[in-house]
C-alpha cells in the first residue's frame, strides 16, 4: 500500500502568508501608539532630570529669577549655561540629552554621532543672539532671551520636537515652526509640559529699522 504524503499547495501557502502579514500589521499599528506614549514618558523623565540639574547649576551661579513685565535681564544674570555649553556644564549622562523617539526621524538617523544633544536649546546668550541677527537673512530678528523670560518667565529653554507628528510630514525643523503641532519644553521653573508653536514664535520679531532694510538690501 503506498504511502500517502501530506503537504500544502503554493495556494495555501500564500494564503497563509499573507495572513500573517496582515496580523502582523494590525498589531504593529495598535501597538505604535503605545510605543510612542512609551518614548515620550522617557524624554519626559529625561528633559525633568535636565531640570534639576539645571536648578542646582543656577544656585552655584547665583541665577535670578525673572519678575514678569520687568525689566529683562542680561542672559548672565539669570545663571544659564551658554548655548553650546549645556551638556557640559550640567554634567549629565549623554543618553539624557537624547529622547528615544529621535531614532523614529529620518532626518535624524545619519546624523546622529555629531550631535551632543537630541533636544533643541532656545537658551541663547546675549553674544549668540547677537551672532544670529548679525548673520541672519530675513527681517526676522532674535530677541535678547532675557527679554523673553520678562514677558513669559515659562518660556521654554530647551525643546524636543520628535514627537510632533506634522514634524515628520514636513520634514523640516524650519518649516515645523509653522506648523499647527507641539513640543515638549523644559521651563526655567524646572517644569515639563506641552507648547505649541504660536508660543515659540516669540522668541524672534520683525525688525523694520532703517539699519536692518538696508542690510537686507545688501
Amino acid at each position: 500500500m503506498a504511502r500517502r504524503i501530506w503537504g500544502y499547495t503554493l495556494a495555501e501557502t500564500l494564503t497563509v502568508i499573507s495572513i500573517l502579514v496582515l496580523v502582523a500589521a494590525i498589531i504593529f499599528a495598535v501597538t505604535a501608539p503605545v510605543r510612542e506614549r512609551a518614548r515620550q514618558t522617557q524624554c519626559i523623565s529625561n528633559l525633568k532630570q535636565i531640570g534639576a540639574a539645571l536648578q542646582m547649576y543656577r544656585q552655584d551661579w547665583e541665577g535670578i529669577e525673572p519678575i514678569p513685565n520687568g525689566l529683562p535681564l542680561p542672559y548672565h544674570r539669570l545663571g544659564l549655561p551658554e548655548g553650546h555649553m549645556w551638556t557640559k556644564a550640567l554634567q549629565l549622562p549623554r543618553s539624557v540629552w537624547f529622547c528615544p523617539s529621535r531614532w523614529c526621524d529620518p532626518y535624524y538617523k545619519h546624523t546622529y554621532e555629531h550631535h551632543a544633544s537630541s533636544y533643541m536649546f532656545l537658551a541663547l546668550s546675549d553674544q549668540e543672539v547677537e551672532a544670529l541677527n548679525r548673520d541672519r537673512d530675513t527681517f526676522a530678528a532674535y530677541r535678547p532671551f532675557g527679554e523673553i523670560l520678562s514677558e513669559d518667565p515659562s518660556f521654554p529653554l530647551i525643546v524636543c520636537v520628535y514627537h510632533d507628528r506634522y514634524r515628520h510630514a514636513i520634514g523640516s525643523d524650519r518649516r515645523a515652526f509653522q506648523s499647527k503641532g507641539r513640543v515638549l519644553g523644559l521651563s526655567l521653573q524646572g517644569d515639563v509640559r506641552w507648547y505649541d508653536y504660536a508660543t515659540l514664535k516669540k522668541r524672534r520679531h520683525i525688525d523694520l529699522s532703517e539699519a536692518a532694510t538696508q542690510e537686507m538690501r545688501r
